[in-house]
């Protein structure tokens, strides 16, 4: 069961679920600089369907679907443990960039290896994909991490 804090709860808790955590990076392993997509460009996940060394992950937010690529490998196998029992935690992206990615109807996407699953998570991180989408420039310089609570893995498309 995901039991969820604001923020104050988190703090009072001690616990910030990886939130607090400063960002990763990480290598993705395609050589598309995702700032150079146009996010209306429909071959945008054509580029991702040949990607291996990953997977190739969908969630669905509340009435948003959202894909991206994932080269961490604890976070995949996880997802394909949530995918499998139906059970539910929250996904910690580190994060987030500007440039379509594998799911050209988002005009930014997350960084492949900075991601994490969490059971608490700060509130000032989650929202939904179209909500980041109203002004992600906005959402990088901050919170510039997404943790959306209300996300279920849909598909794990496992190419490691």
């Amino acid at each position: 069961m995901v039991r969820r804090v604001g923020f104050m709860g988190a703090l009072a808790l001690g616990v910030l679920g990886g939130c607090d955590q400063p960002p990763t990076g990480g290598g993705d392993t395609d050589d598309t600089d995702p700032a150079d997509t146009d996010p209306q460009d429909t071959d945008v996940g054509a580029t991702c369907d040949a990607r291996t060394g990953g997977a190739l992950i969908t969630l669905q937010v509340v009435d948003d679907s959202f894909s991206f690529w994932s080269t961490n490998g604890p976070f995949i196998d996880q997802a394909k443990v949530l995918l499998d029992t139906s059970a539910t935690q929250v996904p910690v992206f580190d994060t987030i960039t500007l440039g379509a990615g594998c799911d050209p109807q988002w005009s930014w996407t997350v960084d492949p290896q900075g991601q994490a699953w969490a059971d608490l998570t700060i509130e000032v991180c989650d929202g939904t994909p179209s909500y980041i989408q109203g002004d992600p420039s906005a959402w990088l310089a901050s919170p510039g991490q997404w943790c959306p609570w209300s996300a279920v893995v849909t598909a794990v498309d496992d190419r490691r």
